[in-house]
C-alpha cells in the first residue's frame, strides 16, 4: 500500500466521504482538478515535489484554496508556517506534481474529497 493510498484511507476514515486518488494526469486533467478547488462541495489536495518551485524540499501535501482561471494561477494553503500560502502559475504546480515519489516509485497527484 502506497503513502498516498494509506493518505486517502486516513482522510476517508476521518471525514466519512469519499476521496479519489489522481495520478498522471495531463495539463488540461490537472487544470480541471484545480478548478474543482473553487467548488465549496470538493477539497483538492496536492502532492508535489518542493524542489521544482523552491529550489529546495522534498515531496509535500498541501491543500488548494483556489484557482483563477483568468490568470492561470493555484492559490495553495501551505500548512508549514516557514512557507506559508503561496500563489503559483499552473504550470509550475502540475511540473512539481508530475514527478515521481522516491517513496513510493509511482506518480504524485491529487486527492479529491467531497465535503458535503
Amino acid at each position: 500500500m502506497t503513502f498516498r493510498r494509506i493518505e486517502a484511507g486516513l482522510l476517508e476514515r476521518e471525514t466519512g466521504k469519499p476521496v479519489k486518488v489522481l495520478r498522471g494526469l495531463s495539463l488540461d486533467s490537472f487544470r480541471a482538478e484545480m478548478a474543482k478547488s473553487n467548488d465549496p462541495s470538493r477539497r483538492i489536495i496536492v502532492n508535489f515535489l518542493r524542489m521544482p518551485l523552491f529550489g529546495r524540499g522534498h515531496g509535500h501535501f498541501s491543500p488548494v484554496l483556489g484557482y483563477l482561471p483568468e490568470e492561470d494561477l493555484v492559490f495553495v494553503g501551505d500548512v508549514n508556517a516557514q512557507f506559508r500560502s503561496w500563489v503559483v502559475p499552473m504550470s509550475r504546480l502540475f511540473e512539481a506534481q508530475d514527478t515521481i515519489d522516491s517513496s513510493s516509485h509511482e506518480k504524485r497527484g491529487v486527492l479529491e474529497v467531497e465535503a458535503q
